[in-house]
């Protein structure tokens, strides 16, 4: 691999066993190597590769990634709309804000609502979330993140731009406890809350669940 200047061997040692040489790489590299493995564990489990151990090491590395800063929250599309806000908190910011630094979360009942034109384009983006090691007994509901091209093609770009728009309302007007760490950028003191390129839609049908949990 010329990129990474590693040497990468998979050379079958008998019937059943194959043995991975890597060479002249260092850790951040050997885990691309894995994840690259991983990519495509099917064709290396039927060639009879036993790949139980790659899951481990790709999560290792995974782990090891710092975390993505995200975006200032003033590319926002509806950034410091004051439609924005009468949609979100129903003139009523202030309480919100105040439920939240008590309570430490707040509920925004708004008119967010998806059509059924809308949710049967969302059915192509839809995957059943209960293959991640948890049991049906976990969860049964269906849920996805989409970018502002798969929300615009679903017709929720209004509902993006306005998921979007929240980290602004809150760095304009929340009072933040002070901090000894220094925001990475381009968050600051001033406006420390970022956004992510992605909103995440999830769909309950009659009887889906998802039992109460901490993220």
């Amino acid at each position: 691999i010329p990129e990474l200047n590693a040497i990468v061997q998979l050379r079958r040692q008998s019937q059943e066993d194959f043995v991975l040489n890597v060479e002249t790489c260092g850790l951040q590299d050997f885990g691309m190597i894995m994840l690259k493995f991983y990519e495509y564990k099917e064709l290396l489990e039927q060639a009879g590769v036993d790949v139980s151990a790659l899951h481990h090491c790709v999560k290792e590395h995974l782990d090891r990634q710092p975390p993505h800063p995200g975006y200032h929250s003033s590319t926002a599309t509806l950034a410091g709309s004051r439609s924005l806000t009468d949609q979100l908190f129903h003139s009523s910011l202030e309480m919100a804000l105040r439920q939240l630094q008590n309570d430490g979360y707040v509920i925004l009942d708004t008119e967010l609502k998806t059509t059924s034109e809308q949710t049967e384009r969302l059915q192509q983006y839809f995957q059943l979330k209960n293959n991640q090691h948890q049991s049906d007994t976990v969860r049964t509901d269906k849920v996805q993140f989409l970018d502002g091209s798969q929300a615009q093609q679903c017709g929720l770009e209004h509902s993006f731009n306005a998921l979007m728009g929240i980290a602004s309302v809150l760095n304009k007007h929340l009072d933040f406890r002070p901090s000894p760490h220094t925001p990475l950028a381009p968050a600051s003191r001033e406006c420390p809350l970022t956004n992510p390129n992605t909103i995440q839609m999830a769909e309950y049908g009659k009887g889906d669940f998802y039992i109460a949990h901490s993220d």
